[in-house]
């Protein structure tokens, strides 16, 4: 607060100073004040547009923004996850893949998350753009470079499968369990016991959905999955 005061008095100087206005959009970030920071970081780019480091904090802010949105239980549900989607394509419109890797990322994922909870729409359409902004994400968020970017997409991804509506059950249901065990090769149960529970409740449910193989076997790695989560979860 003391550094958006301090931006402020410069400002009344300089009002049209594109750094000040830059680090009083981030300062405002960090305070979570995020309409304010995107009002600011707009006018740093209509001074300077062609800053390519003010346009990623520009589509930063978005993304936080639909984040924001996305987490409201204030309003109304249905036009906040809206709002959030037109946060997160404002983002990558600005964030591509090419210039700026991890935010686009970050922007799909998000992206995918808000797909998946979408009420507005076709739902199986909602759950068709989830998936795809999980794969998109995939193409960053590699196991090796980001582990935990990397488990958590393939766990969400798994929970979009188990919804799906489009194509064979069957085979939803089977690409929901090996994108769940891909996301347990992270998610241990020492190293993130929690994520690892959830996970493993998720795969619980997942299988006793299953029609492929032999029942009892489903049964079977169902009530594993459960008891395993239980260790952590009591």
């Amino acid at each position: 607060e003391e550094a958006v005061a301090n931006y402020d008095q410069a400002l009344k100087m300089k009002p049209d100073d594109f750094v000040t206005l830059y680090g009083k959009s981030l300062a405002l970030t960090i305070l979570k004040q995020h309409e304010t920071a995107l009002f600011c970081c707009e006018k740093a780019l209509a001074i300077n547009p062609d800053c390519k480091l003010s346009k990623k904090l520009w589509a930063q802010i978005q993304i936080r923004l639909g984040i924001a949105y996305k987490q409201s239980s204030t309003g109304n549900r249905k036009e906040n996850l809206e709002l959030a989607i037109t946060a997160y394509h404002n983002a990558l419109q600005v964030c591509t893949q090419a210039d700026f890797p991890q935010d686009w990322a970050m922007g799909q994922a998000n992206l995918g998350s808000v797909y998946s909870l979408r009420i507005a729409g076709n739902r199986r359409e909602n759950i068709e753009q989830a998936i795809a902004a999980y794969k998109a994400t995939l193409r960053v968020y590699t196991e090796e470079d980001f582990p935990h970017e990397w488990a958590d997409v393939y766990r969400r991804l798994g929970g979009a499968y188990f919804q799906r509506i489009a194509g064979d059950r069957r085979e939803n249901i089977e690409q929901a369990i090996i994108a769940l065990n891909a996301a347990l090769r992270v998610y241990t149960e020492e190293n993130f016991p929690n994520e690892w529970a959830k996970t493993q409740n998720s795969l619980g449910v997942t299988y006793l959905e299953s029609i492929v193989g032999d029942e009892k076997e489903n049964i079977e790695q169902a009530i594993g999955a459960f008891e395993n989560a239980l260790r952590v979860h009591t």
